[in-house]
């Protein structure tokens, strides 16, 4: 596969896709005079776009008008279409956390919103609903959250049986009872937290765990309004609110044995490259808490911490106290 660039890639400018968008979309001829003062381009950099586009098939004719130089609209722009097997389908939507990740890119709303309707088409055919319920019956370890005020296994029993049920639920925080549907249970901002559809005013909500008093399933079923692109989204929103997050990043010795299953944490922008050296890079936002320390205490000489150095130090103290206890 292609498309391996620095830091500083042309994709990430801004100015780059609203100059694409305004040629790709030019729908009537227009003097290159016009066109390089509503974009502010030169001469020559209008021809460089031309020229790119008539790279990728979108061919722009330009003709002499008295002493002006016209743009003329494509005739006929290419259609794209992909056919997956059911295979290839549940494969492809592997990469959606990873895509999801690129919300802040200036690429990625279009994108977006096509897979939210390609999703929604093939709804059937949804990998994560399923993944979640095979996930949960498939798991042999069980999250124990005893210990802290107000999070109790009962509560997030309650949740993980109506995600799997797909029912709705009622929940009491602070004398108040909302009517939700749950999306998904991660941890951040130093908690776990309940994601889910608000059946009052169709809104998402977050749901600090350890704040429910009481907690129900009600019997009815629930259709979700909101995609898993959108519930992604959101979760980041929240994350990027949150003073605590820190941008991990390792150094994969082993490949094979390096895994992601931490139930309940939610890894920002991850990204795996491979730098100079062939070394495998890995890196995400995520929030230091003890269930990463425990995850990285048990991937041991397989990683190795590159940055940040805080974390790293804090991560260290983890280890000698564990050490210290089973001494």
């Amino acid at each position: 596969m292609r498309g391996i660039m620095t830091k500083s890639s042309v994709l990430d400018q801004e100015k780059f896709w609203t100059i694409v968008r305004y040629l790709v979309e030019l729908e009537s001829d227009k003097s290159f005079e016009d066109i390089c003062l509503e974009l502010t381009l030169t001469k020559k950099q209008l021809h460089s776009f031309i020229n790119f586009l008539k790279e990728v098939d979108c061919h722009l004719e330009t003709y002499q008008k008295e002493s002006k130089k016209i743009l003329s609209p494509a005739k006929e722009l290419p259609q794209i279409e992909m056919n997956f097997t059911l295979l290839e389908w549940l494969q492809f939507q592997a990469h959606f956390p990873a895509i999801t990740s690129m919300h802040a890119k200036p690429f990625h709303e279009d994108v977006k919103k096509k897979l939210i309707d390609v999703e929604q088409e093939y709804a059937n055919h949804d990998l994560f609903s399923p993944l979640e319920t095979f996930s949960k019956l498939y798991s042999e370890k069980h999250l124990s959250l005893v210990g802290k005020a107000g999070l109790t296994d009962s509560v997030v029993e309650k949740v993980e049986q109506a995600l799997v049920d797909h029912k709705a639920l009622i929940v009491q925080v602070e004398q108040k009872t909302m009517e939700i549907y749950p999306r998904k249970i991660v941890y951040f901002d130093g908690d776990f937290n309940l994601i889910g559809e608000s059946l009052e005013d169709q809104s998402l909500l977050n749901i600090k765990i350890e704040s429910v008093s009481e907690i129900s399933l009600r019997k009815i079923q629930w259709k979700p309004r909101f995609s898993k692109f959108e519930i992604n989204e959101f979760v980041s929103s929240l994350r990027q609110m949150n003073e605590n997050s820190v941008r991990l990043v390792l150094k994969i010795y082993d490949h094979q044995n390096f895994n992601l299953n931490l139930k309940y944490q939610f890894f920002e922008n991850p990204c795996v490259f491979t730098n100079s050296h062939g070394e495998y890079i890995w890196a995400a936002t995520i929030e230091p808490n003890k269930k990463i320390f425990q995850w990285l205490y048990e991937l041991g000489s397989d990683v190795e911490i590159l940055d940040p150095k805080e974390f790293k130090l804090e991560f260290l103290r983890y280890c000698e106290t564990k050490v210290n206890k089973l001494a």
